[in-house]
């Protein structure tokens, strides 16, 4: 088994119709929020609107950031520090998947930090800038798939270079994430058989690539793989039984915590290739 250290830091409020809370819980953390989310004009619409109904009546001042792109692109996130630094925001909520969460992360951390958002990825020999904090952040997935809702990774894209990296940093764990299963409801049946797949990559990659011994990591990796296999054959014949959303949740947040590779970190072969493919059709 190999060393690890590990923690697991980030507040999980877990419910139906836990998003109204939103505005009690950003009252803890700051005083003027930017919600990140995508571009409107989608499923996510009346979520917004909810989200901003409630910190208006929590007496949280907010501006709203839309249009973090798939892959969030290190352009679109640099301007969206901008404007955070000169609101005068003090806290990120972000509203959406992996990509909203992850983008939200670098606004976070580098709009405390400084520089670019580009500036703090791993990327070959070069050594990336170091993190001195973050602004906090609340998570509130509307899909099951990447789990950043609860980890400290994120990846970002290069639109300039056409390169995709990542970093990870402690100081970028969200301080809670609003897990609601109605908000997973409005998921289409296509985009929920992707993102099951996406979180059975991240299971089966540290799974599978390493030598190192760990019978702990194996059991819990087994049963999250198992529970994930059971509920998606229920949940494409009921895409709004929130059972079975809450259980592919949780998969997708602790199959890429950490704690389902303690004692045995492996490396993510297929979605190192993700971005060859990508690139090579444009």
């Amino acid at each position: 088994m190999q060393n690890f250290n590990w923690n697991f830091p980030t507040q999980l409020v877990y419910g139906k119709g836990r998003l109204n809370e939103v505005g009690e819980i950003a009252k803890n953390y700051g005083k003027k929020a930017m919600v990140a989310t995508y571009a409107r004009g989608g499923f996510l619409d009346p979520i917004i609107e909810r989200v901003e109904k409630y910190l208006t009546e929590a007496g949280i001042e907010y501006i709203l950031f839309t249009g973090i792109e798939p892959n969030p692109r290190a352009q679109t996130i640099d301007k969206a520090i901008e404007i955070f630094k000169a609101e005068n925001c003090d806290l990120v909520i972000a509203l959406g998947g992996g990509s909203v969460i992850d983008g939200s992360k670098y606004i976070a951390a580098t709009a405390f930090s400084g520089g670019k958002s580009w500036d703090y990825v791993v990327l070959g020999d070069r050594k990336p800038r170091e993190y001195t904090g973050a602004y906090p952040i609340i998570s509130i997935p509307t899909i099951s798939a990447s789990g950043s809702e609860c980890n400290a990774g994120g990846v970002i894209t290069n639109a300039e270079t056409k390169e995709k990296s990542f970093s990870r940093s402690a100081y970028r764990y969200p301080k809670v994430g609003i897990l609601d299963p109605e908000l997973l409801t409005s998921v289409p049946l296509s985009v929920t058989k992707d993102s099951t797949i996406d979180i059975f990559s991240h299971l089966i990659e540290h799974y599978l690539s390493t030598n190192a011994e760990s019978e702990f990591a194996d059991r819990i990796t087994e049963g999250i793989i198992l529970t994930l296999k059971d509920n998606f054959n229920k949940v494409i014949n009921n895409l709004e039984d929130l059972q079975v959303r809450s259980e592919l949740a949780l998969c997708s947040i602790f199959g890429w915590s950490g704690l389902q590779a303690l004692g045995r970190v492996g490396s993510i072969p297929m979605h190192s290739i993700e971005m060859p493919l990508r690139y090579s059709t444009w």
